[in-house]
């Protein structure tokens, strides 16, 4: 699997997976994308929280809310190896067409059932490196 990842989810997702992949797991930031339409007047906050990550590491946010223009620019991203696409049913096109390791997390949900589950606290994270390196073995078994 590549270091590199990309959130495409609502602000408080995207910031919340984004600090734990960096701050604990050890991965880098590709782009993050925001995708609820954040209000301007707090749009340069919440880049302030991207850019306040563990060893001065530094993540673009995209406020975006066309997938298609979302799309586009992760297939213009060079990454090396097998990226990490964490977003929605909507991405998984995407994360297809470039070949990266994908997780959808965010509303809608069309490939599994979510009945008791979260990524909130610290079995949220356990859950969430789970699921992530359970798709990363699906590609290599």
């Amino acid at each position: 699997m590549s270091k590199r990842f990309v959130v495409i989810s609502d602000a408080q997702y995207s910031l919340a997976i984004t600090k734990f992949l960096v701050n604990d797991v050890g991965l880098f930031p590709s782009k993050q994308y925001i995708t609820d339409n954040a209000p301007e007047e707090y749009q340069e906050a919440i880049r302030g929280y991207f850019k306040d990550l563990n060893w001065n590491i530094e993540a673009e946010v995209g406020f975006i809310s066309d997938g298609h223009l979302i799309q586009n620019e992760i297939k213009e991203t060079y990454f090396s190896g097998y990226p990490l696409i964490i977003g929605s049913s909507w991405d998984k096109k995407v994360a297809e067409q470039t070949q990266a390791h994908y997780l959808s997390v965010s509303w809608p949900v069309n490939e599994r059932l979510v009945i008791n589950s979260s990524y909130v606290g610290y079995g949220g994270g356990l859950k969430l490196l789970e699921d992530i390196y359970s798709v990363v073995l699906t590609r290599f078994n």
